[in-house]
């Protein structure tokens, strides 16, 4: 089994926290959130900019 990660970001503009967990480095998911690669409908898409 590959390593997992927690990860957690916010959101200044939503003032909000959001968590989820991954199997890619954390790098490339928060690259994943950053360049919107799951959809428009999700959570993170709501705020344009993440911080980690």
């Amino acid at each position: 089994m590959g390593k997992s990660f927690v990860y957690i970001l916010y959101s200044n503009k939503l003032d909000r926290f959001y968590t989820g967990i991954t199997t890619l480095t954390v790098e490339e998911r928060f690259s994943s959130h950053i360049q919107k690669r799951y959809g428009k409908l999700n959570f993170t898409q709501k705020a344009k900019a993440w911080t980690n």
